[in-house]
């Protein structure tokens, strides 16, 4: 399971510098590229705190549940 993960995380951070690659090549202005370098870098911790919040929010969904189908066989 762990060589997976880290298979995906090389995947997508190669991705990643090909996409940068693309635009730099495209646009050609060092002042743009490092403008879209900064954006992509200052919106990361939003995205993870969306991500946690998410990812929290159904566990807490899923254990609701669990609990719900125990007190179920409990009581039937």
């Amino acid at each position: 399971m762990k060589r997976l993960s880290w298979k995906l995380v090389l995947l997508l951070i190669i991705l990643s510098i090909g996409v940068y690659t693309i635009l730099y090549l495209i646009f050609s202005d060092p002042v743009y590229y490092h403008y879209l370098m900064s954006v992509g870098l200052a919106l990361v911790p939003i995205e993870m705190l969306l991500a946690t919040l998410l990812i929290e929010r159904g566990l807490k969904e899923r254990e609701r549940r669990a609990l719900l189908n125990k007190l179920n066989m409990v009581f039937f």
